[in-house]
């Protein structure tokens, strides 16, 4: 009957040591996987938003090959065989649970990383992978509450079980105390010290010892039972330090994401206040634009008017042109007129130089044609001094309308020129208020980008601030953690 209770106590201790070592240990182990997958999908979004692409890409791996992680520890917890009912309910929901939060939660939102979808990875980081990482928390804290209850109840029945054989051990020794104390001795030496032992090895592992050694051989049940009971010690106490590291692992991976929300709401403030200086700049810069638009196209229309007042001009100079060329030929005919009643005077002169002479051989007869030839002389010196007078003064008036001439095709050729600059002047002020419009176009749209950049600026710091809020509670939890971690003593 002993023995049977033995065997129902290592049968107990087995069930603890199934429940600690093969299925807690890697659940937590799948559980810190997961929450470092998800650290490492923050830093990578973090990465694609500062455009780190090559830095995005190496964390967005670091998830994958931590969901794989994640994934052969949970089919390895499904092959393990339930020893109740209720554990394999809460195990089948617990998978149910992963699953979904795998398969719907994480492995999107890594796929949104993949294809730099930043609106999709926090669409589904706020919606599917809160509430199904919600729902698998909640699972593996119960199926951890049950797996607890169910290993003290082990323990405690293995406690029971070995307080019955221990009870029915002394109550035959005590029969068999009768027959001889060298078996008494030998049966304490053989059962009833390994079994102080083991009860007290149960003490110290039941109060969080798990540095403590115990030392037993032989091939005998309690042997046995020592042995199983050390590979259970040992096996929780693998448990314990890999629950204690990935708590340090959550601790310090929150203590880093606090570091990081907090860098980033700074920058995100910082880069608020630069984006409303932009603005302010960019509307002052916009009025000014739009008054040198203005200015252009005043130019534009003062030069427009300067040209039609140079193409005036120019009609009038062609048309003083024509007159002066006019005058000149006119002149011209005066001359050779002139040149006729010179040569008329010159021919008079001779004649009456002709008359003198005949009238001085005629005697007291000519005398009076001789007066009369004299006057007419006299008359045409006069005559042909005046035609003299005036062909230098013709010649003279040829000469100054000639060089008017000129000087007003000068005139025509140089109000051709400012026409033509004026008309080029004309394209260019056209061309500048042209430009200074689509200046004011491109403002604008840069206003209302900058606006939108503004807007999702906000967003990003209300988004740092839930992400910081979340920070603090992930921390909070991994202390609570690690305290009670602390209570169990390690070699």
């Amino acid at each position: 009957m002993g023995i049977y209770f033995l065997r129902q106590s290592n049968h107990s201790l087995a069930v603890v040591n199934q429940l600690q070592a093969d299925e807690l240990g890697p659940l937590s182990t799948g559980f810190s996987a997961t929450l470092r997958a998800r650290s490492a999908a923050a830093v990578a979004a973090r990465q694609l938003t500062l455009e780190h692409i090559a830095d995005a890409d190496s964390s967005r791996r670091t998830v994958e090959a931590l969901l794989t992680e994640s994934n052969d520890i949970m089919a390895q917890f499904s092959a393990l065989k339930k020893v109740t009912v209720e554990g394999q309910r809460l195990s089948a929901r617990l998978e149910q649970s992963y699953n979904a939060y795998i398969q719907d939660g994480l492995q999107p939102m890594v796929q949104a990383l993949a294809a730099r979808n930043l609106d999709t990875y926090y669409a589904l980081l706020e919606n599917q992978v809160s509430s199904h990482s919600t729902e698998y928390d909640r699972d593996l804290r119960e199926f951890r509450q049950f797996a607890d209850t169910l290993g003290r109840q082990a323990l405690e029945k293995a406690q029971r079980d070995y307080q019955r054989a221990m009870t029915l051990i002394i109550s035959a020794c005590v029969l068999l105390l009768a027959v001889g104390g060298f078996c008494w001795y030998a049966l304490r030496g053989i059962i009833l010290r390994p079994l102080a032992q083991l009860d007290e090895q149960v003490e110290h592992i039941a109060a969080g010892d798990l540095a403590r050694q115990l030392a037993l051989s032989g091939r005998s049940e309690i042997a046995q039972l020592g042995r199983q009971l050390t590979q259970m010690q040992q096996a929780l106490a693998g448990t314990v330090r890999r629950v204690r590291d990935a708590s340090e692992q959550v601790d310090v991976g929150a203590r880093e994401l606090r570091a990081g929300n907090r860098d980033l709401s700074q920058r995100t403030e910082e880069l608020a206040a630069s984006l409303e200086e932009t603005a302010a700049s960019m509307e002052q810069l916009t009025a000014t634009v739009r008054q040198n638009a203005a200015n252009a196209e005043q130019a534009n229309l003062l030069a427009s008017g300067v040209s039609d007042s140079a193409n005036q001009g120019a009609g009038i100079v062609n048309e003083a042109i024509v007159g002066m060329r006019s005058i000149s030929h006119s002149s011209q005919k005066i001359a050779d007129i002139i040149s006729v009643s010179d040569g008329i005077a010159f021919q008079t002169n001779i004649l009456a130089l002709n008359a003198a002479v005949e009238a001085a051989r005629a005697g007291e007869q000519g005398r009076g044609f001789a007066v009369v030839a004299g006057e007419v002389r006299n008359l045409a010196q006069r005559s042909a001094q005046s035609a003299k007078e005036i062909k230098l003064l013709i010649e003279d008036s040829v000469r100054q309308v000639s060089d008017g001439e000129r000087r007003v095709s000068a005139a025509a050729e140089t109000m051709a020129k400012i026409s033509a600059e004026v008309v080029r002047v004309t394209a260019l002020m056209s061309e500048i208020s042209g430009a200074s419009q689509e200046q004011t176009r491109g403002i604008e749209q840069v206003n209302q980008a900058i606006a939108q950049m503004d807007q999702v600026a906000q967003q990003n710091a209300a988004l740092v601030e839930e992400s910081t809020a979340a920070t603090a509670s992930l921390e909070a939890q991994s202390e609570q953690l690690m305290q009670s971690m602390e209570s169990f003593k390690l070699a």
